[in-house]
C-alpha cells in the first residue's frame, strides 16, 4: 500500500525500487555526460590528467547511489546521500574545470527539471537548487569575464534564468506533488476500499462457503430424507404385514397395499375405522377399542394383542396386532401406527398342538395331564366332590382275541358315547383302558352321576357283526376343601379301583383308610418278597391226588408257601398277584419246579416211579421266552423224565397270547411234559377254545364242586357236561376242592377220573407228603 512520504519516488511501487531506478538513471546519465564531456574537452584542449581525474571521480560518484540502494533498505538515508552526491558532482565538475563551467553549469537547469519530475521529496531539488545557484553566483563574481565574452549582466541574466527555472521547477514539483499526493490519497482511499472490499469479499466468500456447506448439508439431508421416505414407503408397501397410520389431528388414515388383501377390504372406497371395529369379534372388541383409546389419550405407548376379525365369507380369522403412539414434544399423541398380520393358520396349529397335548389322540377325550391340571384347579377353589377312576374289565381280552385295531375302535365308540353325556360330566382318558371323572357335590350327586356314566359304559357296543358288552371297576375317593395333594387323591382312587376288581369286578368302591393300610402292607410284602428267595423263606407243600376208582395215589400238586418273619405265613392269594406284578413270579416258578424235581427223586427212592407232580404256571411265566428252555434244563439236571411233571395253566393265561401260548404248550407236550387246564369253566369262552389247547387233563374248579352237593339240577348237568366233553376230547378230568363224601359220590357217578381236596389231605410239607406215599404203598 502506498503512503505520503516525501522520499518516495513518483510513479514507482516501492521506496527501494524507486531509489534503485533513480540511482540507475542518474548513474547512466552521468556516465553519458562524463563521456561526452571527456570527448569534447579532449578535442578542444587535448588529453589532460585533470580532465581524466574529474571524469573518473564523477564516474565513481555516478555508480555510488545505485550500489547504496542495493546494500541498505533505509530509504530516507539513501535520498539524503543521493542529494549530496548529486550536488558534489556539480561542484566537482564546475570547480574542477572552471574554463568550461560557464557552459556546463547550464545543465543544472535540465537536471532540476528532471529531478522535480522524478522525486517527490524536495530535499534533492533544494540541494541541487542551492548548489546550482551557489555555483552560478560564484562564477559570476569569480570569473566575471568569460572567454565566451560574457559580462556581469550576462551572468546575472543566467542567474535570473536559473532562478526562474528553480521557481518553475519548484512550482512544477509542487503541482506534481499535489497531484501525486492526490493520487496517493486516492490510492490510499482505494487501497482502504480495496482492503475493505477484500475483507468484505473474504467475509462474503466465507459466508458463501458456509452457505454452500449449509446448502450441501441441506441437499444431503433432503436426499437422506427422500431415501428414508422411499425406504419407508417401500417397507410400508412391501411388508407382509398390514400397516396403517392414523393422523389424530387431521383424522386421516394411511393404509398399505397389504391392508386390503389381508382384511378383504375394498381399496376404492374410503376407510372407516367404525366399520373396521364392527367386524372384530364381540369378545375381543371391548379390549381392542379400550386400549386404542388409551393410546390416543397418551396413557400407554404400545399395545399388542390378538383378536378375531370377520372376513369376506363371514368367518373369523385370528390376527396379531401392535399399536404404537407417536407423541409430540409436549407428550400428546399425534399419530397412531399399527401393524397387523394374519396368524389364523399359526393360531389354528397352536390350538391343535394344545389340543393334542391335552387330549387323547385315539378318543379325543381330555388326557391325564389335562385332568391333573383341571383337578388341581378344582382343589384350589376349595370345592367338594368325588374323584372316580374307572377301568374297563377284561379289555385286554378284546385286544388279544380280536386284535388291537378292534380294541381301539371299541374305545373310540365308547368315548363317543361318553362325550355325548355333555359338559356336565368331566371325563378324561387316564390310560390305556382307564377313565377318570370328577363329580362335584354330595354323595347323592355321586350316585346319580355314576349311574348315568355306568349306563353309558355298559351299553352294548356294536362293531360290524360283533357286540361288545363292557364292565367297569371303579375306585372313588372323596375330596374336601383345604386339600392340595392331587396325586394323593389319584393314588387313593387307584387303590379303591383295585379293591373293586378284587371284589369281583364290574363294581365300585369308595376309598377308606383301611385300604391304604392294606397298600402299605402290600408294599412291605413286596419288599419282603424281593428277598424271600435269598432268605430261603419259600417252601413247597404238596397235596395228593387220587384216582376215584380204587383210591390209588397217582400224583401231587406242588403249591408254594411263604413264611415271613414279620407277617408269618402269607397265603398265596396275598403274594402271587404281587409276584406277578413285580416279575418275581418267574424265579418263584423255577424254584417250585426245582423243588418238585427233588421231591420226584425222593419218591423214586421209595419206589413211586410213576407219580406225577403238577406245578402251577402263571400267565407271566408262560409268556416268558425262557420258560421252555429253563424247564428242560431243570429236568435234565435232575435226570428226570419230562412226563413226571405236569404244568397246570389256567384258560385265562392261555388266552392272553393265545397262539403263542398254544404253540409253546404244544412244544412242551411234544417234549413229554403233561399239560393240565386248571380252573376249567371260569375263563373266557372255555368250550370254544378247549379243542385247540394241547392239554392232557382238565381240572374242574372248586366252585363247581361246591355247587353239586346242593343237588341243583343245573349245576349237576354243567359238571357232567364238562366231564363228558373232556372225555370226548381224550382228556382226563380232575376235580379239585373235594371236601365231602357226598361230592366224591356224585363225581364217581359222573365218571370223573381223579380228585383232590381236604377230604383226603390238605397241602403238606414234603416230609409229610412222603409219609402219605409210604402209607399208600402199605395200603393204608
Amino acid at each position: 500500500m502506498l503512503n505520503n512520504s516525501h522520499n518516495d519516488l513518483r510513479g514507482f511501487g516501492s521506496n527501494e525500487k524507486a531509489n534503485q531506478i533513480a540511482s540507475l538513471i542518474f548513474g547512466v546519465s552521468t556516465i553519458f555526460g562524463v563521456i561526452l564531456y571527456f570527448i569534447l574537452r579532449t578535442i578542444i584542449i587535448g588529453i589532460s590528467g585533470k580532465i581524466m581525474a574529474i571524469c573518473m571521480f564523477m564516474a565513481l560518484l555516478s555508480v555510488l547511489p545505485y550500489f547504496l540502494s542495493k546494500v541498505t533498505r533505509r530509504q530516507n538515508l539513501i535520498t539524503y546521500i543521493n542529494s549530496i552526491i548529486f550536488a558534489s558532482t556539480y561542484i566537482i565538475l564546475i570547480l574542477g574545470d572552471r574554463q568550461a563551467a560557464s557552459l556546463t553549469i547550464w545543465s543544472s537547469i535540465f537536471v532540476l527539471v528532471i529531478m522535480s519530475l522524478l522525486y517527490t521529496s524536495r530535499i534533492v531539488l533544494t540541494t541541487l537548487s542551492i548548489t546550482s545557484m551557489g555555483l552560478l553566483t560564484y562564477l559570476a563574481f569569480k570569473q566575471p569575464e568569460e572567454t565566451v565574452n560574457l559580462n556581469i549582466s550576462d551572468h546575472l541574466g543566467r542567474i535570473g534564468i536559473l532562478a526562474m527555472v528553480i521557481a518553475v521547477s519548484y512550482y512544477t514539483n509542487y503541482l506534481l506533488n499535489q497531484r501525486a499526493n492526490e493520487n496517493i490519497r486516492k490510492l490510499n482511499e482505494m487501497s482502504l476500499q480495496r482492503d475493505e472490499i477484500e475483507a468484505l469479499y473474504e467475509e462474503i466468500t466465507a459466508t458463501e462457503e458456509e452457505l454452500r456447506d449449509k446448502y450441501d448439508e441441506l441437499v444431503n439431508y433432503q436426499e437422506s430424507l427422500r431415501q428414508s421416505e422411499d425406504r419407508y414407503k417401500k417397507i410400508f408397501e412391501a411388508s407382509n404385514e398390514a400397516l396403517f397410520e392414523w393422523d389424530l389431528s387431521s383424522n386421516k388414515k394411511y393404509l398399505s397395499e397389504n391392508w386390503y388383501s389381508i382384511f378383504d377390504s375394498d381399496s376404492e372406497g374410503e376407510f372407516l375405522i367404525e366399520e373396521w371395529f364392527e367386524k372384530i369379534h364381540p369378545e375381543d372388541l371391548s379390549s381392542v377399542f379400550k386400549n386404542i383409546e388409551r393410546l390416543k389419550k397418551g396413557e400407554i405407548n404400545i399395545y399388542e394383542t390378538e383378536f378375531r376379525y370377520k372376513n369376506y365369507f363371514n368367518n373369523y380369522n385370528w390376527f396379531s396386532a401392535k399399536f404404537v403412539a407417536v407423541k409430540n414434544h409436549i407428550g400428546d399423541a399425534v399419530h397412531l401406527l399399527g401393524a397387523f398380520i394374519n396368524i389364523h393358520e399359526k393360531k389354528t396349529q397352536h390350538d391343535e398342538l394344545i389340543f393334542i397335548a391335552s387330549h387323547d389322540v385315539l378318543t379325543g377325550l381330555p388326557n391325564k395331564l389335562w385332568f391333573i391340571d383341571y383337578f388341581s384347579g378344582i382343589i384350589k377353589e376349595n370345592k367338594k366332590g368325588f374323584l372316580i377312576l374307572m377301568d374297563i374289565d377284561n379289555f385286554k381280552y378284546i385286544n388279544d382275541v380280536f386284535g388291537h385295531p378292534v380294541g381301539d375302535t371299541v374305545l373310540r365308540l365308547l368315548s363317543k358315547n361318553i362325550i355325548n353325556l355333555g359338559k356336565d360330566y368331566t371325563i378324561a382318558k387316564f390310560g390305556g383302558d382307564e377313565f377318570v371323572c370328577c363329580i362335584s357335590g354330595e354323595e347323592k350327586n355321586l350316585k346319580e352321576a355314576y349311574d348315568n356314566i355306568l349306563e353309558i359304559i355298559t351299553t352294548p357296543i356294536q362293531y360290524k357283526d360283533q357286540e361288545f358288552i363292557l364292565g367297569v371297576s371303579s375306585g372313588v375317593v372323596e375330596f374336601k376343601s383345604g386339600a392340595n395333594d392331587v396325586h394323593d387323591y389319584i393314588k387313593k382312587a387307584e387303590i379303591a379301583m383295585y379293591k373293586a376288581k378284587e371284589l369281583g369286578k364290574n363294581n365300585w368302591v369308595i376309598f377308606d383308610e383301611k385300604m391304604n393300610e392294606e397298600v402299605i402292607r402290600t408294599s412291605k410284602l413286596e419288599n419282603g418278597l424281593k428277598n424271600a428267595l435269598h432268605s430261603h423263606e419259600f417252601m413247597v407243600y404238596y397235596q395228593p391226588q387220587y384216582m376215584i376208582r380204587g383210591k390209588k395215589l397217582f400224583g401231587y400238586e406242588a403249591l408254594i408257601r411263604w413264611y415271613n418273619p414279620e407277617f408269618g405265613f402269607v397265603t398265596p392269594d396275598s403274594f402271587i398277584g404281587l409276584a406277578e406284578t413285580t416279575g418275581i413270579i418267574n424265579d418263584i416258578g423255577y424254584f417250585v419246579i426245582n423243588e418238585a424235581c427233588k421231591f420226584i427223586l425222593e419218591l423214586d427212592d421209595r419206589g413211586w416211579k410213576d407219580i406225577t407232580i403238577s406245578v402251577n404256571v402263571s400267565p407271566i411265566q408262560l409268556s416268558n421266552q425262557m420258560f421252555e428252555e429253563k424247564a428242560l434244563k431243570i429236568v435234565e439236571y435232575y435226570n428226570i423224565k419230562p412226563e413226571r411233571l405236569c404244568f397246570e395253566v389256567t384258560e385265562t393265561a392261555v388266552m392272553q397270547s393265545f397262539k403263542d401260548n398254544v404253540d409253546k404248550l404244544g412244544r412242551l407236550r411234544e417234549k413229554g411234559f403233561k399239560i393240565s387246564l386248571d380252573d376249567f369253566g371260569t375263563g373266557y369262552s372255555s368250550l370254544s377254545y378247549l379243542k385247540s389247547i394241547p392239554v392232557s387233563e382238565v381240572k374242574i374248579d372248586r366252585s363247581f364242586i361246591n355247587d353239586i352237593c346242593k343237588r341243583k339240577e343245573m349245576n349237576i348237568k354243567l359238571v357232567k357236561a364238562i366231564i363228558e366233553i373232556s372225555h370226548d376230547f381224550g382228556f382226563k378230568v380232575v376235580a379239585e376242592g373235594v371236601e365231602e363224601h357226598s361230592q366224591l359220590e356224585v363225581l364217581d357217578e359222573m365218571n370223573c377220573d381223579m380228585v383232590q381236596g381236604y377230604l383226603f389231605s390238605k397241602p403238606v410239607p414234603s416230609e409229610e407228603a412222603l409219609k402219605i406215599s409210604d402209607s399208600c404203598m402199605q395200603g393204608v
